[in-house]
């Protein structure tokens, strides 16, 4: 992102943030609201807000490039980055427990 791109690679950047930013933030949403303990309601708050300000920056960013504004996206960029690289491993990791007790199951009944 951090290099230039013409006019129609920026429409094209544009549109594709602004389709796949409200389907995540939906995303985010559900998961908010779902059911659990308050330390990870407020771990989802953190992560949908984050997001949310990362995906409004980046709006910006593509069109208009000051210096000081560059400086602030790539510190936001690289905190959506840990919290988009958190849950994947946190997914990975509820995947790999989810396939281990299916496993155990199966093998418990014989």
């Amino acid at each position: 992102m951090d290099e230039e791109q013409g006019c129609l690679h920026k429409l094209g950047l544009f549109l594709t943030a602004l389709i796949l930013g409200p389907f995540f933030g939906l995303l985010g949403a559900v998961a908010v609201f779902q059911p659990m303990p308050p330390v990870w309601r407020g771990i989802s708050i953190a992560v949908v807000e984050t997001l949310g300000v990362f995906w409004i920056c980046l709006l910006v960013f593509i069109w208009w490039r000051p210096p000081w504004f560059r400086r602030i996206y790539l510190l936001i960029e690289r905190r959506a980055i840990f919290v988009m690289a958190s849950m994947l491993v946190v997914l990975i990791l509820a995947v790999i427990i989810d396939v281990a007790i299916g496993w155990q199951r199966i093998f418990n009944m014989f």
